[in-house]
């Protein structure tokens, strides 16, 4: 007679609890730590979340909606931690938001420069200085527009979920971590790309490693223009490998991937139209 299975959920929740005990450790620990180590606790920490939301998807199969509600809300209070302490370690730096159905978005004055009357021309691109000290996170946005902007710091690593028909420009000196993003546009310079989870989206992508995706279908992708390079301030030189894309559910050697293609050249939208949108247009018609 066969035996039977083991029930995969004692050993899930040993696993899940004691990554979540090690995580709240190393998140209590970020005040102590040089700038350095800072940074690159943080960026581990990032990834950490990252994989334990990944696992808790795949553990639906078999866990009970309750046990699923307790593990969602720990995740949750790790990641609201991790918040908490890089906002006290590293100041965020500064971007525009922009809600497409509500109009161009303003940019926020200082108190040392008066707003002028009269309407303010269209701002130079930006280009943000080398300067490596802030951590970009975007989470629960629909119809949005994330531009760059000029700040006295840049990005070493990034986390964007649950993203809708939103278009997001972000250059990264490190790894960017995206889950959970439909029927949108991304704009990204980054030395690592992980994708999971996501839908119909274009990226316009600079990854000096292999980009990662994982459960992801309709995912369109094309290199970034000198003029793309320009907005997101970083430079053309050093290796790409925008197209060397290893797709996790899609292992079978000698065979193209279903879930992500190149986009062709006519497909790829231009410089004019991509003005348009930097100066205050819709976005709509951008969006896949």
């Amino acid at each position: 007679m066969d035996e039977p299975a083991e029930d995969p959920k004692p050993a899930f929740h040993a696993a899940f609890t004691a990554a979540i005990s090690s995580l709240s450790s190393a998140i209590s620990s970020l005040p102590s730590l040089g700038h350095s180590a800072q940074q690159d606790a943080i960026s581990s920490s990032l990834s950490k979340i990252s994989e334990l939301t990944v696992q808790l998807k795949d553990a639906a199969g078999f866990l009970p909606a309750y046990e699923m509600r307790v593990y969602s809300e720990q995740l949750k209070g790790v990641s609201d931690s991790l918040s908490t302490s890089r906002k006290a370690v590293a100041p965020r730096a500064k971007f525009s938001f922009k809600n497409r159905r509500s109009g161009p978005s303003s940019t926020p004055t200082s108190t040392s420069t008066p707003k002028p009357p009269a309407p303010v021309p269209t701002p130079p691109l930006p280009k943000p200085p080398p300067s490596t000290t802030g951590i970009l996170s975007l989470s629960s946005l629909t119809n949005r527009t994330i531009l760059p902007q000029t700040t006295e710091e840049s990005f070493t690593t990034a986390s964007i979920t649950t993203i809708a028909s939103s278009l997001i420009f972000a250059a990264v000196e490190g790894p960017v971590h995206i889950t959970d993003v439909k029927s949108s546009i991304l704009v990204i310079s980054c030395r690592q790309f992980r994708l999971h989870d996501c839908n119909n989206v274009d990226v316009y992508l600079r990854c000096s490693s292999r980009p990662i995706i994982e459960r992801c279908s309709n995912i369109r992708v094309s290199p970034l223009s000198s003029y793309l390079k320009g907005v997101l301030g970083v430079d053309g030189d050093g290796e790409d490998r925008w197209d060397q894309i290893d797709d996790f559910n899609w292992l079978k050697e000698g065979r193209a991937s279903p879930n992500w293609r190149v986009l062709k050249e006519e497909e790829r939208i231009g410089e004019e139209r991509w003005r348009g949108v930097l100066e205050g247009g819709d976005i709509e018609s951008l969006l896949p």
